[in-house]
């Protein structure tokens, strides 16, 4: 792909391409029953982020972390363990979260190309096969180095801004699905009128 003059290539360590590629802070977490969303890497799926594992920071702590908390349009990229290679990205429900070291928070620079762009082409098979070509041992971590060394294509620009497009339909109707969940599971727990307390 890399010589074919129809497709725009670049690696994700070229000069300038990657303005933010942080992990989360490496030491364990003491986890609350509420406060700042903290995102493990198991909570990373394919183009989402899930909402419902409830772990949970201090407001404190999470203030503290600054170099890893989250900002809309950042990419989450995982790089450990069965969901290595999974990327999310982040939308305004999980906006001013954290992450942990399994993950990284990566901000593309867009005069390359769009966050919803990469976040879909990080969760292809032409990215698949490249990482799983990167490893030779039992124990795969995608380093920075690695993931530096994995190359994006963009065939045009109009195959970009449609993949854009429909990115950003989709997480819209996203938090429009979540919301209507949250209702439900609202109306289902009042429909019981139980007193968990006392439970």
């Amino acid at each position: 792909f890399s010589n074919r003059k129809d497709i725009t290539s670049f690696s994700l360590g070229d000069k300038d391409v990657i303005e933010t590629l942080t992990d989360g802070e490496h030491a364990g977490q003491k986890f609350m029953p509420s406060g700042a969303m903290f995102i493990k890497n198991s909570c990373v799926k394919r183009y989402s982020i899930s909402e419902f594992d409830e772990f949970y920071i201090t407001t404190e702590k999470n203030n503290l972390l600054k170099r890893s908390k989250l900002q809309k349009d950042d990419i989450l990229f995982t790089t450990i363990g069965y969901y290595l290679g999974v990327s999310a990205l982040v939308n305004s429900n999980v906006e001013n979260a954290n992450i942990n070291q399994n993950v990284v928070r990566l901000r593309v620079n867009s005069k390359f190309t769009t966050p919803q762009y990469l976040a879909c082409f990080l969760n292809s098979k032409l990215v698949r096969f490249q990482i799983d070509n990167l490893f030779s041992g039992t124990y795969p971590i995608l380093t920075y180095p690695k993931i530096k060394a994995l190359k994006i294509f963009i065939k045009s620009k109009a195959v970009e801004k449609s993949v854009t497009d429909n990115m950003i339909k989709a997480e819209k109707l996203h938090i429009e699905a979540l919301e209507l969940i949250s209702k439900a599971q609202k109306l289902f727990i009042e429909s019981l009128n139980v007193d968990f307390s006392k439970i």
